[in-house]
């Protein structure tokens, strides 16, 4: 399919939308991994926030802000 009826604005939005989104769901992987495998039966590991953890909320808040307010 071809939208060339879209604006290119419109077209970097949806871009930048499913970058955010894929880097997302990528950093909660690291972060189940993290705590499901590497740590598996460790619960003092719960105490410590895995970095991929602060990176995705990070991400998903700015895909939010991107969703909702859009230029």
């Amino acid at each position: 399919m071809h939208y060339s009826e879209d604006a290119s604005i419109t077209k970097s939005i949806v871009a930048a939308i499913w970058i955010f989104d894929t880097l997302h769901v990528s950093f909660m992987c690291h972060m189940l991994y993290y705590y499901l495998i590497i740590n598996y039966g460790n619960p003092m590991s719960l105490e410590y926030i895995v970095w991929s953890f602060s990176v995705s909320i990070s991400i998903s808040l700015q895909d939010v802000d991107l969703e909702c307010f859009p230029p």
